[in-house]
């Protein structure tokens, strides 16, 4: 187990989440605020939060108000999804960061067998 940890290439894969985990974190970020600046421009989302009834004229008004009702659940859910993936970014960056910091407790610990390693065969 401790020969497995102190491979290399366990290293770099623990790297690789860190780094994964970042771009997944900006990815979700930025999704989140892309989402709330479309949502402050919908017309539905002004409406739900003065929270008035809203009585169309005409049936083409209805259908616009459905329309935008509609993008506004999507923005919302965009918004839902965005920080899931910017939590699941923390995890990796988490679980990396931990794999990685857990790699140089078990080198400081043996240094014999992480010497052994690095000498040219």
């Amino acid at each position: 187990m401790r020969e497995l940890l102190e491979a290399d290439w366990l290293r770099a894969v623990f790297l690789a989440l860190v780094v994964t985990g970042a771009l997944l974190l900006a990815l979700g970020a930025w999704s989140y605020s892309s989402a709330g600046q479309e949502l402050q421009g919908n017309l539905a989302h002004a409406l739900a939060g003065v929270e008035l009834n809203v009585s169309p004229g005409s049936i083409s008004e209805a259908q616009g108000l459905v329309g935008s009702d509609m993008a506004r659940r999507d923005l919302l859910h965009q918004q839902n999804v965005a920080l899931m993936a910017g939590g699941g970014g923390l995890v990796l960056i988490a679980a990396g960061w931990l794999g990685v910091n857990f790699s140089r407790y078990l080198r400081a610990r043996y240094p014999a067998a992480a010497r052994k390693q690095e000498a040219p065969s």
